[in-house]
């Protein structure tokens, strides 16, 4: 959701990033993430919202004030913070039909409720909030509001009649069945959810064994998977349940788990409101400070006055639906609010624009009778409205007068405006008009402030044209439909006088023909095809009532039909109803008011579509099933990718650790040899000393000519060197010896079962393979190696997998501080050496005082790398080194070796000037 939030920004669809931020602070908010966290995920998507999509920025807001609710300390004065005023936004919504915002306001409202047990309030909203349940479909905190509406309608029984009560338990039984489908499909998110209504139903029923199951398996289920507010509220319930049996000390255990629950999740005025009411009924032993930071966003107070525009705007458009009204009305708004002088609106009509209203004063409006296409028409730029209308992005000018690209366009040669304005009109991602402003007093009127402004207008105009340009299509159909009535009507008299002909007409349509009477609701008429569809002969359809006919979901429809036709309105619907023979069918239904024989009757047209529906959903079925197919050869063609990685990778390892292998024992060898003969030199040369030494004991004076040769050997500085020169030479075949072993070690393959070694002794044995790129060379000094070793256990691996980790990103390291050289000179680098950093430490994640992870972090001073780079680094042959010098492969086995191979995690920290670091966690 956080990567559709991003693309949405990048795209432009900023209506796609508003859905994305507030299902991503609904699932923190209603999972498993704290009231602090769910803050600040919030307090991050608020300064953007406030700019591109106001109507998800209500939702932020609306669940800031939530969390304020839940979160407002003990020891505050006065009501928690309000960060929008939910009454006026919920009036808002029911004025405009807005079901999804009504539905997410209750559904806060009843949650609030329930959590600090509120019943006679969470039984009205509950009940308020399911009249706008629609708005909620599709969403996933549908069933987060079914869940809190069952337990509202579960905690109000205790108080209710037995009618009302029985109504309840109907409605939870209803709950119940539904959850048990999700629980199935679904059990991480839903089966506490569906044991805990269980436990209400049982306590309800005076089960009690069965509701002390219910209340602990739905407790349990809740912690496992996270929701840790949810776990609070069984607790709650089951403590309620334990104290209505008078068995306190057990409703105690629970009271303070829920406690626990409520410290843990953040709701720090539940935990006060707990506290009040059972004062001594918790643990003594303090708790862990709550450290709940309620940050005040700043996003409703920014640009208020914006907010209250577009609020203004939206019912203000919202309420007209006649299009030369609409228009007139919205470009009133838009030059009212957007500091210009004139404008116009643009709208598409079979491929062409044409200027439907225009405005020179901001007082007289001038709609367009016969409309021209707009490159038939002076009244706009036609360099700058076709720009907008390619691009479908608008455009804000200073000063057009300077810009070079509109200088020879007619209109701006001919009426020289300063400052100019435009905009698409998007619906649904297709253009369908333009919004062109000007002023000519001065430059630079128009802001990007007015802009975002100007954008959202038109968001709601898109919506609104549509609707308008919709009716005014029904209009025309209803209007000609009117007018084939009323000569319908003309024509009785005639109709009387050939009822036969009309008949056999009537018998004679292809769609099935009902005549209604509206004030007995009885059929009085019907065509052949209508009784043919049902399966009956006339003299049966005509016995039958209409509601004979309909399915029991949609009996509510015939009031509907019976009031609309009455009030001389069109009616149309798409129902299901029933065959003789009981089997169900889709119709889909219009009807007129018909005066038959001076009564109001209805006469209906009903078409079977059965086989429309069908097709239709045979079509979503196809689509659905291409779709996963897709889907499925994505994941083929991903694992794919990944086998011929992980055997590319593995044949070069492979060969690698052959050569290495080969030359190691053909080194081996020799050095053996000269390692073996270097000890009988070193007992020769001392051997040879001593005979020297005796010669000239015995002999002190030589004589001239030994004299001379001494003097020209310096066998005094020769005997004193030559030890040394044997021993260095030994000491040289002993490293040498080392860095065959350590190359031997690396190279052997890992046998199939992990087994115990010292991750240090991988770590030196890496960098004694690469001491020679280390050494200090013409143009840098050595590259420094900074250690920071833990005291660690040995850790059971695959030794010679975690070594190849171990060597790539060391090296990656070396060619990072290597790269970030160029360009300097020996003394600049030495003033900031070129510096990597090794370090290792146990840590404890699932028990205190229990190292259970060992990480590993491997750091370079060099260049850094931006986000869009970092973000790929694991990909498959993704590389950003030159051609030739690297695979891509390395970082991703790397990654395969560290996640799959070892269960660990592998993650890269970087910015650009700031070097990199790879962290490396793996479980003991």
């Amino acid at each position: 959701m956080l990567k559709a939030f991003n693309s949405g920004l990048e795209t432009g669809a900023y209506q796609w990033s508003g859905y994305a931020s507030i299902n991503y602070l609904w699932v923190c908010f209603f999972g498993n993430e704290s009231l602090p966290k769910a803050t600040e995920i919030a307090d991050k998507f608020i300064p953007v919202l406030s700019k591109v999509d106001r109507n998800m920025l209500a939702y932020h807001l609306l669940n800031k004030n939530a969390i304020a609710q839940l979160t407002n300390p003990p020891e505050t004065a006065g009501e928690p913070e309000t960060f929008i005023n939910e009454q006026q936004l919920l009036e808002f919504a029911k004025s405009s039909a807005d079901l999804t915002t009504a539905f997410v306001i209750y559904l806060y409202k009843l949650t609030q409720a329930n959590w600090f047990g509120e019943v006679d309030r969470a039984l009205e909203y509950a009940l308020k909030g399911a009249e706008f349940l629609k708005g909620g479909a599709g969403h996933f905190v549908n069933p987060v509001f079914r869940f809190h509406h069952a337990i509202a309608l579960a905690a109000a029984c205790t108080k209710a009649s037995d009618s009302e009560c029985k109504l309840y338990l109907k409605q939870l039984n209803i709950s119940l069945d539904k959850f048990r489908d999700l629980a199935e499909h679904c059990p991480a998110n839903y089966l506490h959810k569906y044991s805990l209504i269980q436990a209400e139903i049982a306590r309800l029923s005076g089960d009690n064994y069965a509701a002390a199951q219910y209340y602990d398996w739905a407790i349990a289920s809740a912690l496992k998977n996270g929701f840790l507010q949810n776990a609070a509220l069984a607790n709650e319930l089951a403590s309620r349940f334990y104290i209505a049996q008078n068995r306190c000390n057990l409703a105690k255990i629970y009271l303070n788990d829920a406690r626990f629950c409520y410290i843990e999740w953040g709701a720090t005025a539940k935990v006060h409101q707990l506290e009040q009411s059972h004062p001594d009924w918790f643990n003594t032993i303090s708790d862990e400070p709550i450290a709940i930071t309620t940050t005040a966003s700043t996003a409703a107070d920014v640009n208020i006055f914006d907010l209250k525009t577009v609020i203004k705007a939206s019912q203000a458009i919202s309420s007209e639906i006649v299009l030369e009204k609409l228009l007139k009305k919205l470009l009133h708004i838009i030059l009212e609010n957007a500091g210009a002088q004139s404008g116009c609106i643009l709208l598409e009509r079979e491929g062409y624009l044409f200027v439907e209203v225009s405005d020179s004063d901001q007082q007289d409006y001038a709609i367009f009778e016969e409309l021209q296409p707009v490159k038939k028409n002076c009244q706009v730029p036609l360099s700058i409205v076709n720009y907008v209308a390619r691009t479908q992005a608008p455009l804000v000018l200073s000063d057009v007068t300077q810009e070079t690209l509109y200088q020879f366009d007619t209109y701006i040669q001919n009426y020289q405006p300063k400052s100019v304005m435009c905009a698409p009109i998007v619906y649904q991602g297709k253009s369908i008009g333009i919004v062109y402003l000007e002023n000519n007093l001065v430059t630079g009127a128009f802001t990007r402030e007015g802009l975002t402004l100007l954008e959202m207008l038109t968001a709601q105009a898109a919506i609104a044209i549509a609707n308008a340009r919709f009716y005014a299509g029904e209009q025309d159909k209803s209007r000609q439909l009117a007018e084939s009535l009323e000569n319908l009507q003309k024509s009785q008299v005639e109709l009387a006088q050939k009822e036969e002909e009309y008949r056999s007409i009537f018998e004679s349509v292809a769609d099935g023909l009902t005549l209604v009477d509206l004030e007995t609701g009885k059929m009085v008429a019907a065509n052949p095809v209508v009784c043919e569809v049902y399966g009956y002969c006339l003299e049966e359809f005509l016995s039958l009532s209409p509601l004979d006919l309909l399915h029991p979901n949609y009996v509510h429809l015939f009031d509907e039909f019976i009031a609309t036709v009455s009030s001389r309105q069109e009616f149309y619907c798409q129902t299901v109803v029933l065959r003789k023979d009981g089997t169900e069918f889709d119709i889909e239904l219009k009807a007129k008011f018909f005066e038959y024989r001076g009564k109001p009757h209805a006469l209906s047209i009903s078409r079977d579509i059965s086989q429309r529906k069908a097709a239709e959903q045979a079509l979503q079925t196809s689509e659905a099933q291409l779709r996963e197919k897709a889907e499925n050869l994505e994941a083929i063609l991903i694992e794919l990718q990944q086998t011929q990685a992980q055997l590319v990778q593995t044949e070069k390892i492979s060969q690698l650790g052959q050569l290495v292998a080969g030359v190691a024992h053909e080194v081996n060898n020799p050095i053996s040899f000269i390692s073996g003969n270097l000890h009988h030199v070193q007992e020769y040369i001392a051997d040879l000393i001593k005979l020297v030494n005796l010669y000239q004991e015995r002999f002190p004076e030589p004589g001239a000519e030994i004299e001379r040769e001494i003097e020209s050997i310096e066998l005094e500085y020769l005997l004193a060197d030559l030890p040394k020169t044997t021993a260095s030479m030994k000491m040289g075949i002993d490293r040498i010896r080392d860095i065959m072993q350590s190359l031997r070690n690396y190279s052997r393959s890992d046998s199939l079962e992990k087994r115990a070694v010292d991750i240090h002794e991988g770590i030196e044995t890496t960098l004694m393979i690469l001491s020679h790129r280390l050494k200090a060379k013409h143009n840098r000094p050595a590259i420094k190696i900074i250690k920071h070793y833990g005291e660690l256990s040995t850790l059971k691996c695959h030794p010679g997998q975690i070594n190849q980790v171990f060597m790539n990103l060391i090296a990656n390291a070396i060619d990072a501080v290597e790269e970030s050289n160029a360009g300097k000179t020996y003394a600049e680098i030495e003033q900031n050496p070129n510096t990597i950093m090794i370090s290792t430490a146990g840590v404890c994640q699932q028990e205190p005082e229990i190292i259970d992870t060992i990480v590993i972090q491997i750091a370079d001073n060099g260049l850094g790398m931006p986000e869009s780079i970092r973000q790929k680094l694991f990909q498959p042959f993704f590389t950003t080194k030159a051609e030739g010098k690297g695979t891509g492969l390395g970082l991703s086995i790397c990654y395969q070796i560290v996640t799959e191979r070892h269960g660990g995690t592998l993650e890269c920290l970087s910015s650009l000037e700031g070097g990199t670091e790879f962290a490396i966690c793996i479980p003991m």
